[in-house]
């Protein structure tokens, strides 16, 4: 049931999951994709997709919800194929299994949210 479990989620996952909270005319984000690496329950992979032009910072700021303090995270930026678009990529580790975070990028204000996976999956797992 788990390894069926884990499957669905592998597969949810990859379609955007994180929920917009406020709203902003000058978007920086053209797109988010998060998946995992390893293991759903401790860690997170976001790619945001901006245009091939953005000059900011490559800075990602994430905490757990109910914390006040932002942690900063460096990110890997490389071309999207085919694209006008640059990706821009976050590997994070060592997070809290069902842990609530939210995180926002470079200078856009936009606050996102992700859960990562409990490690009991017995009440289900469900994605909103």
């Amino acid at each position: 049931m788990i390894k069926l479990l884990l499957k669905v989620f592998t597969f949810l996952a990859f379609f955007i999951f994180a929920c917009k909270l406020q709203a902003q005319d000058n978007k920086i984000v053209a797109g988010l994709l998060l998946t995992w690496v390893d293991d759903p329950t401790s860690t997170m992979v976001i790619d945001i997709h901006t245009s091939s032009d953005y000059q900011g910072k490559n800075t990602l700021y994430y905490k757990l919800a109910t914390a006040k303090t932002w942690n900063e995270f460096q990110g890997e930026s490389f071309a999207f194929p085919f694209s006008t678009k640059k990706i821009t990529r976050f590997y994070l580790k060592n997070l809290t299994a069902a842990g609530n975070y939210e995180f926002t990028f470079g200078t856009d204000k936009t606050v996102y949210r992700f859960r990562t996976m409990p490690l009991n999956t017995k009440k289900g797992v469900t994605f909103i």
